[in-house]
């Protein structure tokens, strides 16, 4: 499925206090068909016929306080610091700066945990990473057991100090990380609080 827009998508994250304005420049999701034929059906429950295998969108975010007077308040900074810690931004930072296994991600290849530093390699060029991977195809489990997909075109990724891939058109990411999407996008100027 793809998808586009001529006007700016708005999203009122109430969560973390954000009213993002999201130019869409791209978007598409690939879909699996799920075999109904070992299925029990009920009358009361609905049963989906596809899931989604992976995501890719492309647009830029800007970012502006809901209210205010909550930007400070305890539970929003609490939010955001949650947000952060599952976030693309702060994955692509700890592979950019070679600390998925200092801060307990697996990197797994083939149905099997494989050692970082055999398969990415990650090297500070003009304030940018340029990280080479080994194979294009990762899965990645966080310490708290969620599991993200990444799916290069090309082994080579462009990040920014924050996090960002810039070289955004080569890769597409599915599970955990890709339901994420806007809701859990923060400003790449976002630091943890003290």
């Amino acid at each position: 499925m793809s998808a586009y827009t001529e006007e700016p998508v708005l999203v009122e994250n109430r969560d973390l206090n954000y009213l993002v304005v999201y130019d869409l420049r791209d978007f598409e999701i690939i879909f699996e068909r799920i075999d109904l034929e070992d299925v029990k059906i009920s009358e009361d429950f609905e049963v989906s016929t596809h899931r989604m295998i992976s995501s890719y969108y492309v647009g830029s975010a800007f970012f502006k306080e809901l209210d205010e007077k909550d930007a400070n308040r305890r539970w929003v900074r609490r939010h955001r610091k949650r947000a952060y810690k599952v976030s693309e931004l702060r994955l692509f930072k700890l592979i950019a700066e070679n600390r998925l296994e200092q801060e307990k991600y697996h990197l797994v290849f083939e149905r099997k945990k494989v050692a970082v530093e055999d398969h990415i390699r990650s090297k500070k060029r003009s304030g940018v990473y340029v990280v080479d991977f080994r194979e294009k195809n990762y899965e990645i489990m966080d310490a708290d057991g969620f599991q993200s997909a990444i799916y290069l075109d090309v082994p080579k990724l462009i990040i920014s100090e924050t996090g960002n891939v810039l070289n955004y058109e080569e890769i597409k990411m599915g599970g955990f990380i890709s339901r994420l999407k806007i809701s859990g996008m923060l400003p790449l100027d976002y630091e943890l609080p003290e």
